[in-house]
């Protein structure tokens, strides 16, 4: 059963754009592991930018410094 986790780091995907990765990464799970449809989890969550580190540099609201 693949499951994929997804964390977007900053302004969280509207409902359209959830519904969009959704069914594409369960395409992709099961055009290139040939796995089912009901058995591919997806998951996104939301993360404030101040939650992560980039070197180990602490991060602020403007954005992941470092990160194109």
């Amino acid at each position: 059963m693949p499951q994929v986790n997804i964390t977007v780091i900053g302004a969280p995907p509207s409902a359209e754009q959830k519904a969009v990765l959704f069914k594409s990464i369960t395409d992709l799970m099961v055009d290139i592991l040939g796995r089912s449809r009901k058995s591919v989890v997806v998951s996104v969550t939301s993360a404030v930018p101040s939650d992560w580190s980039v070197a180990g540099d602490v991060q602020d609201s403007s954005g992941l410094a470092g990160v194109q």
